[in-house]
């Protein structure tokens, strides 16, 4: 996809259409940067900040 944009922004540079490729240039930094937060692994956020995984069974502690 940034790619693509990356390219549509030479094509309308080479045509002349300097505030299309201003716009497509912002575009195709704007996807690279949502592309690399979402590239990263998912579920992973709780051994980053070291602590423990959230338990997946629907087992209720009833303490109260």
């Amino acid at each position: 996809m940034v790619q693509v944009l990356k390219d549509l922004r030479a094509f309308a540079e080479l045509n002349g259409m300097q505030s299309l490729a201003q716009k497509l240039d912002e575009a195709s930094d704007v996807a690279d940067r949502t592309l690399r937060v979402t590239d990263e692994p998912k579920g992973m956020g709780h051994r980053r900040y070291g602590a423990e995984p959230r338990s997946t069974d629907r087992e209720v502690r009833r303490d109260h």
